[in-house]
């Protein structure tokens, strides 16, 4: 075996210096063969974002501030993605927004809209996977907008004792002037809005790569004059609809006496014998949960009101009790001549009839409250709701 070694070694140092420069060339286009293969073959996509985006805040005009407080702040970005690859390769970014801990308590939500064209937003919050071609590019537009609560009609409350509903309804305007106050005094000139950090989801050759194309990039400045305009809203503020949640109570109290009370009144009515039997109304807290959908600040105030006077939970057991109800009179007169049937139906009319009426007072009383937040009067009792238990 020394005898093999040592003549390989000698085989090699007996080599002439034109044949160890042809092995090193050859070793060498071998290791260029490869990487031509690689970056023209086998890399796959590689989608890359070769500058930082600006995200450009829209200018608040100075005249908006006369008509009305604006309701948010509101960015536009471009971003370029180029995909430096071999094959065509599939996108989707996720991008983020927090708000400076000052402002967070006065921003109800963020909405990111995403486009291919510019000043046409396609897709809201959330962007479906695109394609970018082998070598290509892509303009993906988005738009920032980071909403207030409402100022006049900011209404988002927790349930609480019966007691309290009175007091909380009848300074809820009141509350949101501090509020706005509060805002305008943690203003600062040259205080940012937020920060903005952006996700994408790409595929490579093999597989799927997250990657952090943004990364806590600040966003949104304000200036002097910006501040100096929100300000002006606190020495106007009660010259342009003082009393928002109380107009919007009224609105509730109406229709609760002329939907929700007429519709217990008409059951109680056919409980105690007093109108024809016939199908009893049902499904009550849909229809009042339905009637509000449009209508954030009447939809906050009717939830706050049912829940913390446990009236949600009440009328949700009365639906079933009425429905279930509803189809055994169905049954009935399928067979007139089911006795049992007819004696079960009248004996659970009579229990209905002393729910109802339990449950007419309750609404009687929670409309008797309601209105005298905007319709005070010398018996008004603040803080005080009448009993319904």
């Amino acid at each position: 075996m020394n005898a093999t070694v040592t003549t390989t070694t000698t085989l090699i140092i007996q080599q002439s210096p034109y044949e160890i420069w042809t092995v090193i060339a050859a070793f060498a286009a071998f290791i260029v063969s490869a990487f031509t293969l690689y970056f023209t073959s086998l890399k796959g996509a590689d989608i890359v974002l070769p500058e930082k985006p600006q995200f450009i805040q829209k200018t608040i005009q100075r005249e908006d501030f006369d008509r009305f407080i604006p309701d948010s702040f509101d960015f536009e970005a471009n971003l370029t993605f180029l995909n430096n690859g071999t094959a065509s390769g599939v996108l989707r970014i996720d991008p983020f927004f927090e708000s400076m801990k000052e402002l967070a308590p006065f921003f109800k939500k963020t909405t990111f809209r995403f486009g291919l064209e510019p000043n046409k937003y396609t897709w809201s919050n959330s962007m479906p996977p695109i394609s970018i071609h082998e070598k290509g590019s892509v303009v993906v537009y988005i738009q920032l907008t980071v909403e207030f609560h409402d100022w006049k009609k900011h209404f988002i409350h927790e349930p609480v004792p019966k007691e309290k509903i009175y007091e909380i309804l009848c300074q809820a305007d009141s509350e949101n002037k501090k509020r706005f106050s509060d805002f305008c005094a943690v203003l600062k000139s040259g205080m940012h809005i937020g920060m903005v950090s952006i996700k994408s989801y790409q595929t490579t050759r093999k597989k799927t790569e997250e990657r952090i194309l943004v990364d806590s990039q600040y966003v949104g400045v304000l200036g002097e004059e910006l501040i100096g305009n929100f300000r002006s809203w606190e020495k106007k503020w009660n010259t342009i609809d003082p009393d928002a949640i109380l107009g919007e109570l009224r609105q509730v109290h109406e229709y609760l006496d002329k939907e929700l009370y007429k519709l217990v009144e008409q059951n109680l009515k056919r409980g105690m014998g007093l109108v024809e039997v016939a199908s009893l109304e049902t499904d009550l807290l849909d229809r009042v949960t339905r009637k509000f959908s449009r209508y954030d600040t009447r939809r906050a105030i009717i939830d706050f009101v049912l829940r913390s006077a446990s009236l949600d939970t009440k009328l949700r057991e009365y639906d079933l009790k009425t429905r279930e109800w509803n189809r055994k009179l169905d049954l009935l007169r399928e067979d007139p001549s089911n006795k049992t049937l007819e004696e079960t139906l009248y004996k659970e009319l009579d229990l209905l009839e002393k729910e109802t009426g339990s449950l007419a007072v309750e609404i009687w009383n929670l409309q008797t409250m309601l209105q005298s937040c905007y319709l005070p009067t010398s018996t008004d009792q603040p803080g005080k709701l009448k009993s319904i238990d």
